[in-house]
């Protein structure tokens, strides 16, 4: 359960952060009611573009490392550089620090 709303806090600043950097894009935010069980979270079209991104939140900014299903690598491999994950760290007091991770699948 605490995983769960902590991921999906993530997912919300994402979608936002993102609505605000890119007014003029769609943005789908694919687990807003349910989880999706795709392999992203968000989806956002610009420019004649898609781009997928996923989602990864914790709760300590002290935690280098998040987990990955296999399925999302092989999701990333395909996608290339429209796959981007960003990191979302909880720093306390509702603030985030956010790493965008561009081309996850060439890592």
């Amino acid at each position: 359960e605490g995983n769960a709303q902590l991921g999906r806090w993530g997912e919300e600043v994402i979608y936002k952060y993102l609505c605000d950097q890119h007014p003029s894009a769609t943005i789908t935010w694919v687990n807003k009611d349910a989880e999706s069980g795709l392999c992203f979270d968000l989806k956002m079209a610009e420019n004649d573009r898609v781009i997928y991104i996923e989602v990864k939140t914790t709760a300590d900014e002290e935690k280098d490392f998040f987990e990955i299903s296999v399925q999302e690598v092989l999701f990333a491999k395909q996608k290339g550089d429209n796959f981007i994950i960003y990191r979302v760290m909880f720093t306390g007091s509702n603030k985030a620090k956010i790493t965008k991770i561009l081309n996850p699948g060439e890592l």
